[in-house]
């Protein structure tokens, strides 16, 4: 069993000022990944979680292309019936199955397990959390536990080159000031003259966001850790990586691997109307990836935007130089012991 060790973060923290509605939060593991109150009982409950041997994992740091990785996915899962893949909504398709760490009433997890298969599924809990067999088994191993034919694990990195590193938090940023999904239950807050959900809101200002998350107390942090634990495993055979940028460079190509990962044969007619399908423009028009829903529910901040602009240095306008400097050095420090991985961060 994976190590799921929980400590409290103490509660005169910093981290409670600008998340008002954690009455908790919790650092777990060997590796300290931070979490919201519910992660302790949901990080041990995913050491049952049965896998099948049809799933579809997508495995990601938040905000950092989830959105249009998983997508590709699906499309390839459903062996593009468009019809059908247009007609539904991506929320109940492709379940967050960890939502369940933030302090809501939602139990995706219990939603997930009874999904019909084939099961595609996104999460971002970081891998050294689940069973220790959950993505490393060959594929085409027997059982019941990690045993899948083949298992999509994707650390889907929004970067370029070093420095890009940057977007990541201002993505971050982003959603917890406005909101991930909706469900019965939410408590509401009103911060800034406009509505959020009181879940995940965070009440502060970009150099205070950054600096918990170079402190690893922002939820799924540490994050050069989070990537580290799958770039490690990414010659298993049953894990395939990519990184945001190749996604954007060679989309035609990326979808292809991914093809091929999933045993699925393509034309390369077919693979370009992935392609068209999965552009970003495309899926931000389309209700089934948008999160359209949430903007008609009235239950986010006005004009509610899920995917932004989908493009490389957006970091640039939106920080201060000094900000960008820090980010780099505490880059440099926290991958001293693994230079081979800074082309990816």
């Amino acid at each position: 069993m994976a190590d799921i060790s929980a400590t409290l973060i103490p509660l005169d923290h910093k981290l409670y000022k600008h998340y008002k509605a954690f009455s908790a939060a919790y650092l777990i593991g060997k590796n300290k990944f931070c979490f919201p109150k519910n992660g302790p009982e949901v990080i041990k409950k995913f050491q049952n979680f049965k896998v099948r041997d049809d799933d579809i994992y997508v495995l990601t740091f938040p905000k950092t292309g989830t959105t249009w990785l998983e997508e590709i996915a699906y499309v390839l899962l459903n062996d593009l019936d468009f019809e059908k893949i247009n007609k539904t909504i991506r929320d109940f398709d492709i379940p967050y199955v960890d939502l369940d760490v933030w302090e809501i009433a939602v139990n995706l997890m219990d939603f997930t397990i009874n999904l019909a298969s084939p099961r595609c599924i996104k999460l971002h809990t970081s891998l050294s959390l689940l069973p220790n067999d959950f993505a490393t088994k060959p594929k085409g191993s027997s059982g019941t536990m990690g045993g899948p034919e083949w298992i999509c694990w994707v650390e889907h990195l929004d970067l370029h080159e070093f420095v890009e590193n940057k977007k990541i938090i201002l993505h971050y940023l982003h959603i917890f000031n406005t909101d991930l999904m909706r469900f019965p239950n939410f408590r509401f807050c009103t911060c800034a003259g406009t509505r959020a959900m009181a879940f995940c809101t965070f009440e502060g200002s970009i150099d205070d966001f950054a600096e918990l998350f170079m402190e690893n107390k922002i939820p799924y942090t540490p994050y050069v850790t989070h990537v580290k634990e799958v770039w490690e495993k990414r010659h298993e055979k049953n894990i395939y990586f990519t990184t945001y940028e190749e996604l954007q460079k060679n989309q035609e190509k990326v979808i292809a691997e991914i093809a091929q990962f999933m045993n699925k044969s393509l034309t390369d007619d077919q693979i370009k109307m992935v392609a068209d399908h999965c552009k970003f423009d495309n899926m931000k028009k389309n209700p089934a990836t948008n999160k359209k829903e949430l903007d008609d529910t009235k239950t986010v901040v006005k004009d509610f935007k899920f995917m932004r602009k989908g493009i490389v240095g957006n970091w640039k306008s939106e920080m201060s130089p000094e900000l960008s400097a820090k980010i780099d050095k505490w880059l440099l420090e926290n991958t001293k012991d693994c230079p081979d991985l800074r082309k990816f961060l």
